[in-house]
């Protein structure tokens, strides 16, 4: 079949939502609750420098249908969210 291509599959689109940082206030980086909208990429991407610089904002912003789930995981202990909150509180 000369002349024809394969199509390649859609790739699925990224939903837009709504992101909460839980993790601790780092005067001039980032404020406890600060809300973003948008995609993963983009929240993440404008994040991308102090997250270069501290890591665990990464694991600390959360998909608002998650935020309740995530602050008890951080008063629970023993695992990435808590361990990540206590990283930053000690930086």
């Amino acid at each position: 079949m000369a002349g024809k291509t394969a199509k390649a599959p859609a790739k699925a689109t990224e939903p837009e939502r709504v992101y909460v940082y839980i993790g601790p206030s780092l005067r001039g980086v980032i404020q406890n609750a600060t809300i973003y909208h948008g995609k993963r990429s983009e929240v993440f991407g404008q994040l991308s420098g102090a997250i270069g610089t501290y890591p665990e904002i990464e694991t600390l912003i959360v998909e608002d249908t998650e935020l309740a789930s995530a602050r008890e995981k951080i008063r629970a202990g023993g695992n990435a969210y808590s361990i990540a909150y206590k990283s930053l509180l000690s930086k």
